[in-house]
């Protein structure tokens, strides 16, 4: 409760920690310039899913970005095992599948957002989280 209160007086938020799962480099790059530009704290980025699992627990991230064609697991297996783990961590998939939308309404994802980016939008989702 005290936290609250001082994040009204002060303004001060924060910063949340966000992890990528992103295969795509220069995209991945794009990702983490536009995030870093909110409160939000990148701990780490990834090209697969099966590295982003090996360190999800040390880092407990808030906010956890998601392709989902990854090679090798999919971002949205990657999500059902995050998910029992991490129920407060919000799940954004950005992804050029457009066939996934169910999946990942089922694992009540944030956010599911199509390529190519369309950044104002991306922004809305991330000043609302």
């Amino acid at each position: 409760m005290e936290i609250i209160l001082v994040q009204l007086i002060t303004g001060v938020r924060e910063m949340i920690k966000g992890v990528i799962a992103e295969d795509n480099l220069p995209f991945r790059n794009k990702l983490v310039q536009i995030i870093t530009s909110f409160d939000i704290e990148i701990e780490y980025c990834t090209e697969n899913a099966e590295d982003l699992l090996k360190v999800i627990d040390k880092i407990n991230p808030g906010i956890v970005f998601l392709d989902i064609g990854l090679p090798g697991l999919s971002g949205i297996e990657a999500a059902k095992r995050i998910c029992p783990d991490h129920p407060d961590a919000e799940i954004i998939f950005i992804t050029g599948c457009g066939d996934y939308l169910k999946e990942a309404i089922e694992l009540y994802a944030a956010d599911y957002i199509t390529k190519p980016l369309h950044v104002e939008r991306f922004k809305e989702t991330l000043n609302r989280i």
